[in-house]
């Protein structure tokens, strides 16, 4: 059974809201991005959207993803924080049109930052699924050896970084350990539009062994677009 943990553990998705209302807040991504937190050392990267606790996005897959893979779904998240410690959760639906199987998950990703940027430290998931000829549930959890970097605290063009991560991936039924280093690069600016909006985006690309992949993130929300997926609406905490 793969479930969605895997999506996450390169530190894409972390799309969070930046103005108040419903899906507004201007062509540029600009809203709650307080001046002063840029010299709070504990603050996190304005591209990340950590900044928003108690902020909340509803995200889906996109239309090529649904057409290459045959899933379907949406989930929401949201964000607190524990001291130190950032707490974004996760919950979802998604059916496959070519399985006929059905999976509903709830995840959880802890981050923190400090003046380097924003790191991951665990990311746990519990999920059910069920089909015409089989039913389930599981759990899967994320150790990290040490924090592995998502982003670095400040990005722009031209921006490279390199997350190297090792620890154990462990299940109901396995544990298996890994190994892996994923370099970044902030290749291109320019405006994205998404269901949720149209914003001022960074692109970035990722390279991991045979693997590549893309987002765009906006100052003050997070990221937007993956590729796979695409924020539909999204609300400001306060």
């Amino acid at each position: 059974m793969r479930h969605r943990i895997g999506r996450h553990l390169l530190a894409l998705v972390l799309g969070l809201a930046a103005c108040d209302g419903l899906g507004d807040g201007g062509p540029n991504g600009e809203g709650d991005v307080d001046a002063d937190t840029d010299t709070d050392p504990e603050a996190c990267c304005v591209h990340s959207g950590l900044r928003n606790v108690g902020g909340t996005w509803e995200w889906a897959f996109t239309r090529d993803h649904e057409e290459a893979t045959g899933e379907s779904g949406s989930w929401d998240s949201s964000l607190e924080r524990d001291g130190e410690t950032f707490l974004l959760s996760e919950d979802g639906h998604k059916f496959n049109d070519w399985t006929f199987m059905e999976t509903w998950w709830h995840t959880v990703y802890e981050y923190t930052c400090d003046p380097l940027g924003v790191w991951l430290l665990h990311a746990e998931t519990e999920y059910t699924y069920e089909s015409a000829t089989v039913e389930g549930e599981g759990w899967s959890q994320t150790l990290y050896d040490s924090p592995a970097l998502a982003m670095p605290r400040h990005i722009d063009v031209a921006t490279t970084w390199t997350q190297e991560a090792t620890g154990i991936i462990e299940s109901e039924t396995s544990e298996a350990e890994f190994t892996y280093i994923t370099d970044f690069a902030v290749v291109s600016g320019g405006s994205t539009t998404v269901p949720g909006g149209t914003f001022d985006t960074l692109k970035v690309e990722w390279v991991k062994e045979d693997e590549t992949g893309a987002y765009r993130a906006a100052p003050g929300v997070g990221t937007v677009w993956t590729g796979d997926a695409e924020i539909l609406a999204w609300t400001h905490a306060r």
